[in-house]
């Protein structure tokens, strides 16, 4: 098993010294192998500290709140665009019904948001798939 490849800086900011504990997983950003005391999870996924800090202020699900990401989804009008924010809407809305469910408490509220979101998001992407289905048929028509 190969070991871990991140490094630590010496307090003089010259040397740096390799973990080398036995690595557990690969960093799902950057690819390095890193072991268990150097590894942070989020998202379902394993990463090195600093692609960990990256991920969480660019690109976490978690840190945006399910209905800022919502929210963006309805009112997206670049219909190119549109698919990639129902995704991650959806995704988003995903997590957040998995954090209620083991949750101690009384959320029904949030749980009957999260219903409706859903709902609505699928709606648009049915009507987003007829619409690209219908202007595919006007295409056709047009060339005949």
């Amino acid at each position: 098993m190969p070991n871990c490849q991140i490094e630590y800086i010496s307090s003089n900011g010259v040397d740096a010294m390799p973990c080398g504990k036995p690595a557990v997983a690969e960093c799902a950003d950057c690819g390095a192998m890193i072991c268990r005391n150097c590894s942070m999870k989020c998202c379902g996924e394993l990463f090195c500290e600093y692609c960990h800090d990256y991920h969480v202020t660019h690109s976490c699900l978690k840190t945006q709140s399910w209905k800022v990401l919502y929210e963006a989804a309805l009112g997206e009008s670049d219909l190119n665009r549109l698919p990639e924010r129902i995704d991650d809407a959806e995704a988003a809305i995903a997590i957040r019904v998995r954090e209620l469910y083991y949750a101690v408490g009384d959320e029904a509220e949030e749980g009957e948001s999260l219903d409706d979101a859903m709902c609505i998001l699928r709606a648009l992407r049915s009507s987003l798939k007829r619409r690209a289905i219908q202007r595919t048929s006007d295409l056709k028509a047009d060339a005949a």
